[in-house]
């Protein structure tokens, strides 16, 4: 009787502690829709999913649009000086680059490595927090935002959709074993690569955006995919990179491979797509730049390290930059390949990529430069023109809005910077 009395009272202490957590977290009565069908009760998902989520145009996406170029729309005033700093967000969960701020007008979100997302307003009062539970590495992937809802996924292999103003749980799909990349958001569909843990493989799903339901699955792919979707909306093809090497253009309407290309490493980072070709690194020490409808190799340049940077990608001045290992950013020509310049950095992990501005004057980009600071260059011949202090390593993309730029590094909170004549 003592021993029955004693367990009880733990399982209910575990029961409170999981739903101080989590708030959302499910009452295991209610029956649950995953993958399209209803559970048993007592399953142990983390919420009850049967909401749709409003269908309203993206406010943010990764790298700033579907085809992941990493051009901004926003401009900054410099210089710059730290404005606010949060908490610690991030406790270097896992060596994965982090995910990146998510900023529009109705609100800054923080998804972070230790599993909890947590949502401000612009004066920074955190007005809901959500925890995501059975995911020992936490969220990786950047978030898209609407007016309505919040899409990423876990590294507990499912996707979640989140009411925008009260953080409650609109629908969850259980697509994979993890979720490190980032998804995308295009014509009422979310897109994101997803690994198999049970074998090493991978996948992309495509889902409905209001429901959550599987549209479609790619076949696997060989290997484990950390890179995130990027899309040419004019051929109606996703290409995404996975860990054996191969590059994807799959078909957006059936999610058919239409091709792939096999690399000389690893690829790690998300494509950018161009009108020229779709550019991409791998952990070899190459660039490429593909020709889009038909995958065949327009050039390739050796960088210096292995490199799993998301190239940012300039048509205005003709220009694609990335970085890799070994602390070097590059400046490459896109119509051709050629180095423009190479800046030597001090910090041995380039795994951030940069963003892309448009002053009254010239193209910059907002990068890491060193274990503590990010640098604003300019993005035509790679010229300092100003350093940013922070508290670590920036493994994620500084993200621009409203004349603001907002950071998270790999162990430390949200930090934000915002022009002097501003404050």
């Amino acid at each position: 009787m003592i021993k029955f009395l004693v367990y009880s009272i733990v399982f209910i202490v575990l029961v409170l502690k999981i739903k101080d957590l989590n708030p959302h977290w499910l009452d295991l009565k209610r029956n649950i829709i995953v993958d399209g069908q209803t559970l048993n009760p007592g399953i142990p998902l983390p919420f009850n999913v049967n909401k749709h989520s409003e269908l309203s145009e993206p406010t943010f996406q990764y790298r700033e649009n579907i085809r992941r170029t990493g051009v901004s729309k926003e401009i900054l005033t410099l210089p710059l000086k730290k404005e606010k700093s949060i908490g610690r967000l991030n406790f270097g969960i896992h060596g994965a680059s982090k995910s990146s701020v998510s900023a529009d007008e109705f609100g800054v979100l923080v998804p972070t490595d230790s599993s909890w997302v947590y949502h401000f307003d612009h004066n920074y009062n955190l007005t809901w927090k959500f925890f995501i539970s059975e995911s020992s590495r936490g969220i990786h992937g950047t978030a898209v935002l609407t007016k309505d809802a919040v899409y990423f996924g876990g590294y507990n292999g499912r996707f979640y959709a989140l009411d925008r103003k009260t953080g409650e749980p609109l629908w969850v799909y259980k697509v994979g074993g993890a979720i490190g990349a980032s998804p995308v958001l295009w014509n009422k569909s979310i897109y994101v690569a997803v690994e198999r843990v049970d074998i090493v493989d991978g996948y992309l799903v495509k889902l409905n955006a209001e429901t959550g339901a599987l549209i479609w699955k790619t076949e696997d792919i060989g290997e484990q995919a950390h890179s995130s979707p990027a899309i040419d909306p004019e051929l109606g093809l996703l290409y995404f990179g996975a860990n054996n090497e191969k590059f994807f253009a799959i078909q957006e309407i059936d999610g058919k491979i239409k091709w792939e290309y096999i690399a000389n490493g690893p690829i790690k980072g998300t494509p950018s797509v161009s009108r020229e070709c779709v550019v991409f690194t791998d952990w070899s020490g190459r660039i490429y730049c593909l020709r889009g409808g038909t995958g065949s190799l327009k050039w390739t340049s050796i960088i210096e390290g292995k490199s799993q940077s998301s190239p940012t990608v300039i048509e205005d001045i003709n220009r694609v930059i990335v970085s890799s290992n070994g602390g070097n950013i590059w400046g490459f020509r896109l119509s051709d390949g050629q180095i423009i310049w190479n800046k030597k950095v001090d910090s041995p992990i380039m795994m951030g990529s940069a963003t892309a501005y448009k002053d009254a004057k010239s193209w910059n980009i907002v990068t890491t430069c060193s274990k503590s600071k990010v640098c604003i260059m300019g993005a035509k011949n790679g010229k300092l023109i100003e350093e940013l202090p922070v508290s670590g390593l920036v493994t994620s993309v500084p993200t621009l809005f409203k004349g603001k730029v907002y950071i998270t590094t790999s162990s430390s909170g949200l930090e934000v910077f915002s022009s002097l004549s501003s404050q």
